[in-house]
C-alpha cells in the first residue's frame, strides 16, 4: 500500500530512494506463487500471464525448465516487470 501512494502521490521520491525499499520481494513472491499453485489446482483460467506461465510449465519443453531454477527465473522476471510498472 505504501508504494501505491508513493507511486502516485510521490513519484519524485522514488528516484531518490529508488524501488528496492518500496517492493518487499519476499511478500510479492508469496503471492505470486500462491497464485500460481492455486490455479493450478482449481484450473481457473483468467487469460493473464499466470496462465501463459502455467500453459508453459505443463506443455512440450525442455525438463530442465521444470526445475527450482526456472521458478526463480519466471518470479524474477515478474518482479522486474512489476519494479517497470510501477516507475
Amino acid at each position: 500500500m505504501v508504494a501505491l501512494v508513493t507511486v502516485f502521490f510521490m513519484p519524485e521520491l522514488i528516484e531518490l530512494i529508488g524501488t528496492r525499499i518500496l517492493v518487499n520481494s519476499s511478500f510479492v513472491k508469496k503471492v505470486f506463487w500462491n497464485a500460481m499453485e492455486n490455479r493450478e489446482k482449481t484450473g481457473e483460467k483468467r487469460g493473464d500471464f499466470i496462465d501463459s506461465l502455467l500453459q508453459l510449465k505443463h506443455g512440450k519443453q525442455n525438463p530442465n525448465y521444470k526445475t527450482w531454477h526456472f521458478r526463480e527465473k519466471l518470479f524474477r522476471q515478474e518482479l522486474s516487470d512489476f519494479k517497470r510498472k510501477i516507475l
